[in-house]
């Protein structure tokens, strides 16, 4: 006869499969928002839209996400998910190696296309948006603004950068050209050579503040 705890593990089965099949239909849901806001828009993208990409009715979308806000909010969870490990990544090192690796942002931007134009698009219609949307990508680019200077300190710490050296102004600075350099990118239809050009504004900065530069 069965033991006990066997009956309990089939029993749980069914729950593990109906919970991974809600996750897998949630994840292919906030894939298909994330390609219709970036050709779109959120404003320009109805909840039947994102519904038809996926082959579910208005109500099943809505049984995962009960409000268009609701996934609006997995879009932008998506969103800083993924920028903030590639971020992360290029960043690990610490001190000037970090800036040397952030060179290489503009690559990753060119490699991701669609995720850069959601970024640029949902940033924008969040100026005229609901304050916690507004508040998500104002922390996004606080946190990132504070990463960038947070670098930049210890490379003045590590005897790497001009000790005079202002890292509120220059990590705003970087952050307004990286954003700048998308936009353009994108209002360009992505002709513009990117990756060469933010590698050129990294490595000219590292220049201008490394000791002995």
């Amino acid at each position: 006869m069965a033991s006990s705890g066997a009956a309990t593990g089939a029993g749980h089965e069914p729950a593990r499969r109906s919970r991974a099949g809600t996750d897998a239909r949630r994840a292919a849901i906030v894939d298909a928002a994330v390609r219709l806001f970036a050709e779109r828009g959120a404003r320009g993208t109805s909840i039947a839209a994102v519904a038809a990409a996926v082959d579910l009715t208005d109500a099943g979308v809505l049984y995962h996400f009960p409000t268009k806000t609701d996934l609006f909010m997995a879009v932008l969870e998506h969103l800083q998910r993924q920028q903030r490990e590639r971020f992360d990544d290029a960043t690990r090192a610490g001190g000037l190696d970090a800036l040397r690796a952030l060179a290489g942002w503009g690559e990753v931007m060119e490699a991701n296309p669609e995720l850069v134009a959601l970024q640029a698009i949902l940033s924008a219609e969040a100026l005229a948006g609901e304050p916690h949307i507004r508040r998500y990508f104002v922390d996004l680019h606080r946190g990132r603004h504070d990463r960038i200077a947070t670098l930049l300190r210890d490379a003045v710490a590590a005897g790497e950068a001009d000790p005079q050296l202002d890292v509120d102004a220059e990590a705003t600075a970087l952050l307004s050209h990286l954003n700048g350099l998308r936009l353009q990118w994108l209002l360009e239809d992505r002709t513009l050579p990117l990756a060469d050009l933010v590698r050129r504004y990294v490595d000219q900065l590292i220049d201008r503040i490394a000791v002995g530069g």
